[in-house]
């Protein structure tokens, strides 16, 4: 393949000058050639002076052009290849922005011509490349970025088992590094019908209402659930959202977040399985492009990961704290349930009574209908005694035949009422379902006890002396 500068000066038309010039030197080299040729034959023959004066006109044109060359041309010829030679060291040290000074007519154009034809085409080769070199740098800043959220994400969700803390430090962290001045997350229900609000930043109180809760399929959020990776939704006024046919409310009629310019909500998954969605706005208009979108569906995975893995503990710490019979909490949640609430209402100056409940004749039931129907008619008997307590109240099997219920803000009276509340309706359902009775004693912090363990010691007592009195009776203080 031949050169581009050879195919330059190939391509390159003679100008109308160097023709000119070639044709008078051809004239003057064949009067000269004359002349000589005259001279030499006129020495031989010794011709006289004026046959000399003949010979020296015919040599006096070669002579003429052989000095405008040596003055003139040389001189010309050397200036053209000095500034060839600067040009040239410019562009060796990567200097393309001077063009190559090309004198017109000289000897050296050719020359010009081929070093400016690759002076250009540097120049384009460094233009390509350092398109290329700042494509490059933003694919690293974008894996950079990108590598910066999901480990500072990962931190913070390594922080906690509890759900909410993880939630919290994962928008925090997501908010510093990514941009953006509202996040929040959504998770779906057991079921899988329901979104609810689990962690926020940046959302304001008078929004959160109509945002607690939705459902999925409706509304933004609702649709990411259901939907694509992502969807971004642009406030009325900026160019159109990437993804048609959204309307503006996050989940249901009235809960589009005023001031927000921007919004994007991602689809959060963990082992293929939909968890919520993350979402992330800003007040002011700005374009998600798909490599930012790309890092936030990996931070919802992350998230998404982590919360299963809370939720997924949360539930075999649900299960090592509860009776497997009854589903109660069991002995001892029960006394760390106890000794958390003694400790409130220490703090608080509040009141807090203890119900330490026995079936009545229970061995004897057994021995009757058997264990496994002993066994039923305790689930029967933890299913009424949960429906006739409150819900702030907690009930759990304390061993055996035993139950006990942990009433905060109960003062001794209101035990004693609550107590016969219970009694009279498992009473009840035992005459349909020949269920046993319950004796019952009541205790109440800090008249009967400053610890658990005093407060269980004294219903304790008070729950034998109910049974020692006939079964099926309520003994509180007094």
């Amino acid at each position: 393949m031949r050169s581009p500068f050879r195919q330059t000066i190939e391509r390159r038309p003679g100008s109308h000058f160097r023709s000119v010039m070639r044709l008078v030197g051809a004239v003057v080299v064949v009067l000269f050639g004359a002349g000589f040729t005259v001279a030499f034959y006129l020495i031989r023959n010794e011709v006289d002076w004026t046959h000399r004066v003949w010979i020296g006109l015919l040599l006096l044109p070669g002579i003429l052009y052989v000095a405008w060359i040596e003055i003139f041309g040389l001189k010309r010829y050397v200036r053209g290849m000095s500034a060839l030679v600067d040009s040239a060291r410019q562009i060796a040290t990567g200097d393309l922005s001077q063009p190559v000074p090309i004198t017109k007519g000289s000897l050296t154009t050719e020359l010009g011509d081929a070093l400016e034809n690759m002076r250009s085409q540097l120049g384009e080769q460094h233009e390509e490349i350092m398109t290329l070199n700042n494509t490059l740098e933003d694919q690293v800043r974008q894996r950079t970025l990108a590598l910066e959220i999901l480990s500072a994400v990962a931190m913070g969700l390594n922080q906690s088992l509890d759900v909410s803390v993880i939630l919290h430090n994962a928008l925090e962290a997501l908010l510093s590094l990514f941009g953006g001045q509202t996040a929040a997350v959504f998770l779906t229900d057991a079921a899988r019908t329901k979104l609810t609000l689990a962690a926020h930043i940046g959302l304001p109180e008078e929004h959160l209402p109509a945002l607690e809760q939705g459902l999925i399929g409706e509304g933004l959020v609702g649709r990411a659930v259901t939907g694509e990776k992502t969807s971004v939704w642009q406030a009325a006024g900026t160019p159109p959202p990437r993804s048609e046919g959204l309307g503006g409310d996050w989940l249901a009629r009235g809960s589009l977040v005023k001031g927000l310019q921007s919004v994007v909500f991602v689809t959060m998954k963990s082992k293929g399985r939909v968890l919520g969605a993350l979402v992330v706005g800003t007040r002011n208009h700005r374009q998600f492009t798909d490599e930012e979108q790309g890092i936030l569906y990996a931070v919802a995975s992350e998230i998404g990961t982590a919360v299963d893995h809370a939720q997924l503990h949360a539930r075999v710490k649900e299960l090592a704290s509860r009776d497997s019979v009854t589903g109660l909490f069991n002995h001892g949640e029960f006394f760390r349930l106890l000794r958390r609430e003694v400790v409130r209402a220490t703090s608080l100056h509040r009141k807090l009574s203890v119900l330490m409940l026995d079936v009545d004749e229970f061995k004897r039931f057994n021995d009757t209908y058997g264990h496994l129907s002993g066994d039923a008619a305790l689930r029967d008997l933890g299913r009424e005694l949960l429906a006739a307590i409150r819900e702030r109240d907690q009930a759990a099997r304390y061993g055996g035949e035993e139950f006990a219920v942990i009433a905060p803000d109960t003062d001794a009276e209101q035990g004693l009422e609550m107590a016969r509340r219970i009694r009279d309706r498992i009473s009840a359902l035992g005459q349909l379902l020949a269920l046993p009775t319950m004796s019952i004693g009541v205790a109440t912090f800090p008249d009967d006890g400053a610890t658990a363990e005093d407060l269980v010691h004294a219903a304790d007592e008070r729950l034998y002396r109910a049974k020692e009195s006939g079964r099926n009776r309520v003994v509180g203080a007094g």
